[in-house]
């Protein structure tokens, strides 16, 4: 990828900073540290986010002065990464090869401005097995059921809320869209949580299992399974929206609403 005027790229498990020769790329300075091949690359500032192909993502940094790029952040995770886009300065958001989409961040305290380490010192700042100092902290995770091979962070239309569109292997796409208000959230997690036992499957798979197939299911709602509310006989609808304290129709109308705001 690009990175200031220059050309960023994964060499096997080297990450290498080339600048354009008259003849040919001169490399300027490269990080030998990772562990393995390296499959996807991002930048935001000085700042580089490395997807690894079974170690997930590093969070690297490029010090001018000593020209030399140093690791400060790692996942604490084996993740075999697919896909991966920046959501802002300290978050991204990836997904590996199993189907898995989660989002790492790292704390808005945490000083980047770390040292390269050499010879006898590195084995002493080397953090818990032999990863680096600073482990990411996980925002949420959630089991899609495909593998996520495209991701973007984009608006589909102006004016509506950004959201992370996934582009999945067997041709389906979703959208990731954050959630503010409490309200909203309190909301959708009690129909989620009605509706997981209230409708059925095919498979009769439990749907909180299903969705925490790798690891636990955290801070997210599977829209999908809202989107059945309305497939619901009146009887069950009317106990919902006695239970959360509205009307059916004002629930199909939030649902309607939710849409709307992406599309």
């Amino acid at each position: 990828c690009e990175f200031k005027g220059r050309l960023l790229v994964g060499v096997g498990k080297t990450l290498r900073l080339y600048e354009m020769g008259k003849k040919k790329l001169l490399r300027k300075c490269q990080n030998e540290l990772f562990p393995s091949m390296i499959v996807k690359l991002t930048t935001h500032g000085d700042r580089i986010y490395v997807g690894d192909m079974c170690e997930s993502v590093h969070f690297a940094k490029y010090k001018r002065l000593e020209n030399a790029i140093v690791i400060y952040a790692d996942d604490t995770l084996p993740r075999h990464i697919s896909a991966m886009t920046l959501v802002d300065y300290h978050e991204i958001t990836a997904a590996d090869k199993f189907g898995n989409f989660f989002a790492l961040s790292v704390p808005d305290n945490i000083n980047d401005d770390v040292d390269n380490p050499s010879g006898a010192r590195i084995l002493w700042d080397q953090g818990h097995m032999n990863g680096a100092a600073t482990q990411c902290e996980h925002i949420c995770q959630y089991y899609l059921g495909e593998a996520i091979t495209s991701m973007s962070k984009c608006s589909l239309f102006p004016g509506k809320t950004e959201s992370i569109v996934c582009a999945t292997i067997s041709g389906g796409l979703y959208c990731m869209v954050p959630m503010q208000a409490n309200e909203e959230i309190k909301f959708y997690q009690h129909l989620e949580m009605f509706l997981r036992q209230e409708s059925t499957n095919l498979c009769q798979r439990d749907h909180l299992s299903y969705r925490s197939y790798f690891q636990p299911v955290k801070c997210v709602i599977d829209g999908d399974l809202c989107e059945r509310y309305s497939n619901l006989p009146p009887a069950k609808q009317q106990e919902l929206a006695q239970d959360i304290g509205r009307t059916p129709v004002e629930i199909t109308k939030k649902l309607e609403t939710t849409r709307t705001n992406i599309l």
